[in-house]
């Protein structure tokens, strides 16, 4: 049946992409490929599409299974994770490496925005750029204020599925499905 096979995803494919998801913040493109054709093969086998219909799109059938891509579940995770750091529920070797932007009071602008993350200097070696502490606060200050700025961490969460399952499937979803 379908929910066994959503089950067996989960437990298999999503619990090893989402072990990695702060190594994963600033892989290439054509790395992240690699891990989407995976995810996309999971929800192939979950809706039973063999043969020719392999070459269908994998997109609707994430939509229809709700698996975010694997782009967007990896900012979910490390924006979480980030969420955990500000909010004392991470292990303090992860929080430490998470600092509040200090607002500059010295512009001309009032600048009052308060749940912006320092994002530190880019590093002198290429691949520390995917390193927790250079990933995370880049991935948080992406996001709209409005989520930001959510005290509670389960309403968060939910908001958070909602706003990349919507950046992910604005091609496949209604209007009113959008809004």
């Amino acid at each position: 049946s379908q929910s066994l096979k959503i089950q067996l995803v989960h437990s298999c494919i999503h619990s090893i992409l989402d072990n990695c998801n702060a190594v994963f913040g600033d892989l290439s493109e054509s790395d992240l490929g690699k891990l989407q054709k995976v995810q996309s093969a999971a929800a192939r086998f979950i809706f039973n599409v063999y043969g020719k219909a392999k070459r269908t799109l994998a997109m609707p059938l994430l939509l229809k299974a709700h698996f975010l891509p694997v782009k967007c579940r990896v900012k979910f995770k490390l924006c979480t994770m980030v969420f955990k750091c500000l909010y004392g529920m991470a292990p303090h070797y992860l929080a430490d490496f998470i600092h509040v932007r200090q607002p500059n009071m010295h512009q001309l602008r009032l600048d009052d925005d308060f749940f912006l993350l320092d994002v530190p200097a880019k590093p002198t070696l290429a691949k520390t750029e995917g390193a927790f502490c250079y990933s995370a606060p880049k991935a948080w200050n992406e996001l709209p204020y409005t989520l930001r700025a959510i005290p509670d961490y389960l309403l968060f969460k939910s908001r958070l599925k909602t706003y990349y399952f919507k950046l992910a499937f604005k091609d496949l979803l209604s209007p009113e499905e959008l809004s």
